[in-house]
C-alpha cells in the first residue's frame, strides 16, 4: 500500500512538472521515452556526462529507468556501481595506459 501511494505521488510530481508522458519512442521529440518503476513513461532529455543512464531499451524504444547518455558518451559501469556517462575519448587513454599496444 506505501509503495502505491508513493507511485501515485512521484507520478502526480512528474506530471505537474510538466514531463510528457509516452507509450513509445515516437510520441517524444528530441527526448527520449523512459518507462520509470514499470509502470508511467516519460520523455526525458539524454544524461550528460556523469550522469546516471541506461542502455536497456524495452519494445518500441522505451528505455527502463533511466535515459542514454547524450551524443559523443558512453554509458558503462559495474555489477557494483551504475552505469553513469562518460567520455568516450577517456575510455580510450585509459585502455591504452591499462593495457599497452604490443611493440
Amino acid at each position: 500500500m506505501k509503495l502505491a501511494c508513493v507511485f501515485v505521488i512521484a507520478c502526480m510530481v512528474a506530471i505537474a512538472s510538466g514531463l510528457q508522458t509516452c507509450k513509445s519512442q515516437s510520441d517524444c521529440s528530441g527526448t527520449f521515452c523512459v518507462k520509470t518503476m514499470g509502470m508511467m513513461s516519460f520523455c526525458r532529455s539524454a544524461a550528460k556526462k556523469g550522469g546516471l543512464c541506461s542502455v536497456t531499451q524495452r519494445e518500441n524504444g522505451v528505455y527502463n529507468n533511466l535515459p542514454p547518455c547524450v551524443q559523443g558518451l558512453k554509458c558503462q559501469g559495474t555489477i557494483v556501481t551504475q552505469n553513469q556517462c562518460k567520455s568516450q575519448k577517456l575510455n580510450l587513454v585509459l585502455r591504452n595506459i591499462l593495457i599497452p599496444k604490443s611493440k
